[in-house]
């Protein structure tokens, strides 16, 4: 949006806007400026249209005399571009553009497009467009930064990308100490967005190796968000000049890159080079000049020392051509020598050495399949190739400007080295990404032969930039433990170890004669009378036990003291009250991170219900109760599984929401462990009364919670408590009919069956069994008795309250969790479990119990016109591996269908916003206590939320 500048601009206006007001303003004439990219620009409006000399005569030399920088310190103003407009028009008149701190001079040049022609007095100043562009390209080829950043502004500005560049010496051992030091250019590029890789990528490596600097090894390109701590993403160029790759290319032996070097060579001698072809050992070379067959002496001495100097690879000869137009046979040929039938080093081909296993060969042939165009090659730096072997695999990264596509290059990689049956690889793992990311964005990979591993191997480090000596050889890695191994596989491989051994043993005591082998007995004994004596045995056994603790538990005690003991009293809701720190008001301050973390919420309170079968999700409802009873219900419920009881800070929400013109908003974090869909359908329909209910729901997690083909661990257990039982006997004053609901399933009514079995068998084992009234005696002496006997554990509690980084639940509900998520120290202690073999991804599937579970949900949310909003949380990159990646995108695909086709449903996708920031979370899937403030701060700001539904009634009075 443009800025208004008036004659007399207010106290509060930017120092750019007092300038030009003070410069160029008139009276009956409005300015109006925008800073897009590295470019001013100036409308001024008027009626009739201001003249065009008149406001460049005042604008030209105060830009002359004053240093922009001082006003608008960033980004850099590389132009300003001046439009002039009558009131009432949409486009300008008149057009002009400045070029600020010119190249040529210190003064402001123009460049005038005008309707009509541009005032005499000022065309002798004017610079054509063309030649400004020439200007700043000749100038960026010098290598001077200014100039460089000048050049890629030309285009990314209109994108709104302002540039800067830096320039930073790199070492590089295998130069020689003559050589001049290489240097990589920094390029950072600022927007108020992040741009995507795949559209600017490709154009920004273009036009930075078009410029063919010399001693640049590479430039990375940094694009910044304005605001953001860190880069949103990044990109390495290889700036290696276009000659540079040729010769390497054809030292190889490669005919294009010949080509490619001797076609600019012989034309300046007057000749042209028609056509360059293999034949076995030997390069082709044809030439003429026009119509007639060029001079074979200057010819020969033109192609020969070009030739010598490369020395190209498994070439032993070049045949010469001298051409005659309209005419088959060539009026002269030569024949020259080449170096590779010398020296043997260079005898073989490229193929013959990748055959044998050179890596630098292969590495050579696959750069060149995969980048079939060598002119596009040359000009963005095309497809790069990595090899790691690694003891029997190969693997190969592959990264560009924009990642390669898998299905295009993953194949072509396998169909070309599986022929070469390279001694000691038997498969190959393939790799792709951006150039400049360090971890890949896809892998797959192929098996030569079948392979049978215990230990899986692990992906090896790849470096992001080839700039330094042995980077492409990772370091051996240290042993780590297998993230996919089950106790199945361990106890199958340690018996079958167990059973090797034994066997080896065997062998040897019957090696030295003394011991024989023992021969099988044939078994005669029935089973079926073994079995019957050792049950009559065994019922015998537990009858006579049951008489001795019956005799035992009879004899009279003595008392334990004489202080009698009051009866304990059961504290009601009412005698607890929860209050607010005094902090809470406080804006954020980074500082309080570093402080102590909040108190701890005291949950005095039984919950109205009996246990669900967690002790957690008892204190969540317990302490959801005592905030109902005392404030009412929240105008806005978070919900969800541990993501959301994490991730979501009621405190930081409200202040947001306060800032946001939405006051006294209350919000409470009700986040359950391990909640899915059915759980929070289970809570919201079944479990909360009417009056219990938010004015706006935020339900926050991810795909985890809506896989319908694993076993849903939580809902089970809730089912199967004693609080649903009692939920079942009060059905009639539930929020939902039973029968509409879809958690009345086959598996609870077995639940229940089961459950009055078993209290019918405890009645009438009571009835006869001496010990079984008096369980609870026994089970104390013998928790007593072995007390005794074992060593006393250290009690637990001061050790947990020392523990910095363990979780604090205030009294919104939120565990506050100040750990900082370190991929390096976190998998020392902590297994990595691929998402191939991750419990919660098992089986996965989105239509099922879960989806039902969610439309059974909306249907109740929209009956009481309760708005709900489904926030996609954070995760790591760490976490999303492939496996899990293709999860999360189906998911993200199923809840955007969701909140078109449903109405009353909303969906923010937040789920890759900080792959990298680890700062801002606890482990690679939840938020710590900073990630939950940001996310806090960025919900309140979402207008895609209607939080206007949580004010819609009249407020209700704020908390003390």
């Amino acid at each position: 949006m443009l800025n208004p500048v008036e004659a007399r601009p207010a106290a509060n206006k930017s120092l750019l806007a007092h300038w030009l007001a003070q410069v160029i303003s008139q009276r009956g004439m409005r300015v109006k400026f925008q800073v897009r990219g590295n470019d001013l620009h100036i409308l001024c409006d008027g009626l009739p249209c201001p003249d065009q000399e008149a406001v460049l005569s005042h604008l030209v030399p105060a830009l002359e005399q004053t240093d922009l920088s001082k006003l608008l310190p960033d980004p850099p103003l590389y132009q300003a571009i001046v439009y002039g407009r009558a009131l009432g028009q949409s486009r300008p008149s008149w057009t002009s553009t400045l070029q600020l701190h010119s190249p040529q001079s210190a003064s402001a040049s123009q460049t005038f497009d005008r309707e009509p022609s541009a005032p005499p007095s000022l065309r002798a100043t004017v610079v054509s467009s063309g030649e400004l562009m020439l200007s700043n390209r000749s100038l960026a080829r010098s290598g001077e930064p200014d100039g460089i950043a000048r050049y890629l502004s030309e285009n990314l500005s209109a994108l709104g990308v302002a540039v800067r560049v830096k320039v930073k010496s790199i070492p590089y051992p295998n130069r020689s100490p003559q050589a001049a030091p290489l240097k990589r250019l920094g390029v950072i590029c600022e927007a108020n967005y992040s741009p995507d890789p795949t559209l600017i990528s490709e154009p920004i490596a273009q036009k930075l190796r078009e410029l063919e600097l010399q001693d640049y090894r590479d430039a990375i390109v940094l694009i910044q968000v304005r605001g953001e701590a860190e880069p949103d993403w990044m990109l390495r160029v290889d700036l290696t000049p276009q000659s540079e790759m040729l010769r390497e290319w054809a030292r190889w032996g490669d005919a294009g890159a010949i080509d490619r070097l001797l076609k600019p060579m012989l034309a300046d001698r007057g000749i042209a080079l028609e056509t360059t072809t293999l034949t076995d050992s030997t390069l082709h070379l044809c030439c003429r000049t026009g119509t007639q067959a060029p001079e074979q002496a200057k010819t020969v001495e033109a192609i020969a020392p070009l030739l010598q100097r490369l020395g190209p690879q498994g070439l032993h000869r070049a045949a010469i051509y001298g051409l005659i137009a309209d005419q088959e046979k060539p009026a002269w040929m030569e024949v020259l020598k080449l170096p590779a039938q010398e020296h043997l080093a260079l005898a073989d081909s490229a193929w013959t050495l990748a055959q044998k296993g050179d890596w630098e060969a292969i590495a050579f042939l696959l750069n060149r399949l995969l980048n079939p165009d060598i002119d596009q090659q040359l000009a963005t730096g095309g497809i790069h190739v990595q090899l790691v072997p690694k003891q029997d695999l190969l693997h190969v990264m592959l990264d560009a400007p924009v990642c390669p596509n898998q299905p295009d290059v993953a194949p072509t990689v396998a169909r070309f080295l599986k022929p070469l049956n390279l001694p000691g690889i038997q498969g190959v793992r393939i790799y792709g990404r951006r150039s400049g990311q360090k971890r890949p964005l896809w892998s797959t990979g192929e098996n030569f032969t079948p392979r049978s591993r215990l230990v899986p191997e692990a992906t090896p480090e790849f470096a992001a930039t080839d700039a330094y000596v042995g980077d492409l050889i990772a370091r051996p890695d240290p042993l780590v433990l297998r993230p996919d191994l089950t106790p199945a596989d361990v106890q199958t491989a340690w018996a079958q170890m167990r059973d090797r051994c034994g066997q080896q043993v065997q062998k040897l005591l019957q090696h030295t004669a003394l011991f024989t082998a023992a021969e099988a007995e044939p078994t005669t004994v029935n089973s079926g009378r073994v079995a019957l004596v050792w049950s009559l045995a065994g019922l015998l056994l537990m009858v006579q036990t049951n008489w001795l603790l019956g005799q035992v538990l009879r004899r009279p005690s003595a008392p334990a003291s004489s202080v009698s003991i009051a009866p304990s009293e059961e504290t009601p809701y009412s005698g607890v009250s929860l209050r607010r720190s005094t902090g809470d008001d406080q804006a954020f301050s980074s500082d309080g991170f570093t402080q102590s973390a909040p108190a701890k919420a005291a949950i005095t309170v039984a919950s109205p219900f009996a246990t669900f079968n967690s002790r957690q999700i008892d204190e969540q409802l317990a302490l959801y109760h005592q905030h109902v009873l005392e404030f009412g219900a929240p105008d806005v419920l978070v919900v969800g599984s541990s993501r959301a009881l994490r991730g979501v800070d009621p405190s930081a929400l409200q202040r947001s929401l306060a800032e946001s013109g939405y006051p006294n908003v209350r919000v409470f974090n009700l986040g359950l462990n391990g909640a899915t869909a059915q759980v929070v359908d289970l809570l919201m329909q079944r479990i909360l009364t009417t009056e219990q209910l938010p004015r706006l729901i935020v339900w926050a997690d991810g795909a985890r919670a809506f896989n319908s083909g694993n076993v849903d661990v939580t809902f089970n257990g809730m089912v199967a408590s004693e609080g649903y039982r009692q939920l079942e006997e009060t059905a009639p004053t539930t929020n939902a009919p039973r029968q509409n609901s879809p958690i009345a399933s086959v598996s609870s009514g077995l639940s229940e069956s089961y459950q009055d079995l078993d209290r019918w068998l405890s009645d009438r084992l009571a009835d006869f069994s001496a010990a079984h009234r008096d369980r609870d005696q026994v089970k104390s002496r013998l928790q007593e008795a072995a007390k005794t006997i074992l060593p006393a554990a250290p009690g637990p509690t001061a050790d947990l309250e020392n523990l910095p980084n363990q979780g604090v639940l205030d009294i919104d509900g939120f565990l506050s969790i100040a750990l900082r998520f370190n991929p390096v120290t976190y998998y020392q202690e902590y297994a990595r479990v691929a998402g191939a073999y991750d419990s919660d991804y098992e089986n996965f599937q989105l239509q099922g119990r879960q989806s039902i579970a969610l439309n059974s949900l909306l249907q109740f949310t929209r009956d009481r016109q309760i708005p709900l909003v489904f926030v996609n949380l954070p995760l790591t990159d760490e976490y999303l591996d492939p496996t899990r990646a293709q999860y999360e995108q189906q998911f993200r695909e199923f809840m955007t269908a969701q909140s078109i086709e449903q109405s009353g449903l909303t969906f923010r996708d937040l789920g890759q916003i900080w792959l990298t920031q680890y700062d801002y979370f606890s482990d690679p899937s939840h938020l710590n206590r900073y990630g939950a403030y940001e996310i806090s701060q960025r919900l309140a700001q979402d207008l895609m939320i209607p939080w206007v539904q949580a004010v819609s009634e009249p407020l209700r009075p704020a908390r003390n």
